[in-house]
């Protein structure tokens, strides 16, 4: 029974191999499968599952390529696990199947260069691997029984494979043959198709080789020669499912890419995790550390056949790292939450004592341990306990030596955003080269014009790691200006500081663009602006009438009586002028006679006086800027330097214009400058 659930769980492991999460154009995982078995070889003996994951590392061509990794790990749920890994052990068996069909027998450079390419390229073949040559057209035929030797297959694929005019390309028909001739090896499968035609046969159908290839475990991967009938997506019909490679290349360019496909068997990785996931399908994600720092990231599907309760533990992975002030590591972790503490002890080589024994503030896959202790190019040995509720230990990495040896802190300034709308500060983005910030107890920022040789008041601020380093604008005027910052220690010493300032432009918003965010994020306050812009707008149409009322300006002046005798009013009424300077008000005083009296840039001067009787003779006018004379319909008449006006008509008045009120009553009308 047990055997027949661990071949269950292989199948199903084939059946969902991994895929691919990395990007195009960028380095990736290619994974080609995946295995899950049951097994007891956990501490303890508690029960655990077995994962295999045999990839690939793609350069940014999508090339398969020899990079050298650091660590493997494989994240399930909350817990990391450290993978064991290397090149796979045992033999490849790989079947190569070449194009002899009428495709390209109409073009014999192009064969001839598929098949010196192939010859040359025999070489980045793995070491350990038995080749079967075998060629299609009408139909599959086997030229070489399976060797090791690749002198005999170079020799015998340059003399035998020739190709056949006239025949038809049964590609599905050499694919399936293929896959047949490597099933019964008990290493590891591969099929590799040159050919520059599609199926023209339809005798074998595709999914029949697919079904084949993935109940055999067989890879089968492509190459196709561009400018023909085959194209890639009709290839990657039967390498995705068999979770193998394809490419189309020009005729020129067989050889490179057939060095790199057969590369690529020789390059292909193995990773082993024991790990301890629930039941049922799992994808989780797997990340491929390189020596260089880069990081690959991929997903591996599998599935488990019941829920596995792991026991704690932790690793250490990767290189102690140092600082000035502490010691950088990163750690795998399983089953967390039964891990209530990490202890990190530091002992001296050179003494053997333990220059650090300390409980850290939390259990972290990164961890910085202080390094005060520490001597610079001093040796020392790493060890991390994993503690429990009561402090017991119940789980510790390996010793890991290294030595003390901390590069000189940097930083820099990677970015600034100038104050805006939305932020009254310059907000600065500073970093470190390692990207940890232990050692550094606050940043200093501030700024400075070109021309200045220190911080501008009011702009130096201190913010520690874990806020964001902001400087306020407060009244700065728009300009230019340089951001520059420190870093510095517990005891405000500057440890490290920004080899380059931070040039930045900026604007300061005006008056009219506060208003329009304050309108824009303020309901009351667009509801104020209404307001504002319509009283406003009738001020000014109060204003524009009351101009224009001003602009017509009238002086009455009394009608006199000819006769005295009807004239009952006191002496000091004679010559009575009524003045109206305004629409709104009406102005009356008595007026001696030679006396002047200025209205609106003009006065009048009674040349001849009379006895008057309070009655409307004529009017004065003002309109547009100039002064008119009008007759109101008098008993005597109105006249205009001798020239009598019709009742009710007027006359334009120039300046010393003398106006007649009768016959006996003159004004004499000035314009004042």
């Amino acid at each position: 029974m047990k055997r027949i659930l661990i071949a269950v769980i292989s199948c199903a492991a084939l059946l969902l191999p991994g895929v691919i999460e990395a990007q195009g154009g960028s380095p990736s995982v290619f994974v080609h499968t995946t295995t899950a078995t049951p097994s007891q070889a956990s501490a303890g003996g508690v029960a655990a599952l077995r994962v295999t994951t045999l990839f690939s590392l793609l350069d940014s061509a999508g090339m398969p390529t020899n990079s050298e990794i650091d660590h493997i790990e494989l994240k399930v749920g909350q817990d990391r696990y450290t993978a064991t890994f290397g090149k796979p052990s045992g033999q490849w068996a790989v079947a190569v199947l070449l194009d002899t069909s009428g495709t390209l027998a109409a073009n014999q450079d192009d064969f001839r260069r598929m098949i010196e390419g192939f010859s040359k390229s025999l070489d980045q073949m793995p070491q350990n691997a038995l080749y079967t040559i075998l060629t299609f057209d009408n139909s599959p035929k086997v030229i070489q029984e399976f060797t090791a030797d690749k002198e005999e297959v170079r020799k015998n694929i340059l003399t035998n494979v020739k190709p056949k005019p006239g025949t038809k390309a049964c590609l599905n028909d050499g694919l399936l043959e293929a896959v047949r001739r490597v099933e019964s090896a008990s290493a590891r499968k591969a099929v590799i198709v040159v050919t520059a035609s599609q199926d023209a046969c339809g005798n074998t159908p595709l999914q029949a080789v697919v079904d084949e290839a993935a109940n055999t475990g067989t890879q089968i991967h492509a190459l196709g020669i561009d400018g023909y009938a085959v194209n890639l997506a009709t290839l990657q019909k039967y390498t995705q499912p068999s979770r193998g490679l394809a490419y189309i290349r020009s005729p020129n360019d067989l050889i490179f890419g057939l060095g790199s496909l057969l590369s690529g068997l020789a390059n292909q990785w193995e990773a082993n995790w024991t790990i301890y996931p629930r039941k049922g399908e799992q994808t989780d994600g797997m990340s491929v550390t390189l020596k260089d720092s880069t990081v690959l990231d991929g997903r591996i599907t599998f599935v488990s056949d019941k829920d596995y309760e792991p026991p704690p533990k932790v690793d250490l992975i990767g290189e102690v790292r140092s600082t000035p002030a502490s010691i950088l590591v990163n750690l795998t972790i399983v089953n967390r939450a039964k891990i209530a503490a990490l202890r990190a002890r530091i002992i001296d080589k050179a003494t053997g004592k333990a220059t650090l024994d300390q409980l850290l503030p939390n259990v972290a896959d990164s961890l910085a341990i202080p390094a005060n202790t520490l001597q610079t190019d001093g040796n020392y040995t790493l060890e991390i306990n994993a503690l429990d509720a009561q402090n017991n230990i119940i789980s510790s990495t390996p010793p890991r030596d290294f030595q003390f040896k901390p590069a000189p802190l940097q930083i820099g300034i990677i970015a600034v955003s100038a104050p805006s709308l939305s932020s009254s500060n310059f907000i600065v983005t500073v970093t470190t080269p390692s990207g940890g910030v232990a050692g550094i107890a606050r940043y200093k920022a501030w700024l400075e014009t070109e021309q200045s040789n220190g911080p501008i008041a009011g702009t130096e601020v201190f913010r520690s790691p874990d806020q964001p380093l902001t400087i306020p604008a407060a009244d700065l005027p728009s300009g230019s200006y340089l951001v520059k910052a420190q870093a510095l220690d517990g005891a405000n010493q500057v440890i490290a500081e920004a080899a380059k300032p931070f040039k930045v432009d900026y604007t300061r918003p005006s008056i009219i663009d506060r208003v329009v965010r304050d309108v824009g994020q303020s309901s009351i306050a667009a509801v104020v602006l209404v307001v504002v812009a319509i009283v406003a707008i009738l001020i000014v149409f109060v204003l524009i009438r009351f101009a224009r009322s001003r602009s017509r300006v009238e002086v009455r002046v009394v009608e006199p009586e000819l006769e005295r005798k009807h004239y009952s009013a006191p002496a000091s009424d004679r010559s009575q002028v009524i003045i109206q300077p305004e629409v709104s008000q009406m102005v009356s005083q008595p007026m001696a006679p030679h006396v002047q009296q200025a209205v609106s840039g003009a006065a009048i001067k009674v040349r001849e006086p009379a006895t008057l009787q309070s009655t409307s003779h004529a009017v004065i006018l003002n309109e547009g800027g100039a002064w008119y004379v009008q007759d109101s319909n008098s008993t005597n008449g109105t006249f205009v330097d001798g020239a009598k006006l019709r009742g009710g008509d007027r006359m334009r008045l120039h300046d010393r214009a003398i106006i007649g009120l009768g016959p006996k009553v003159k004004i004499e009308f000035r314009i004042l400058s």
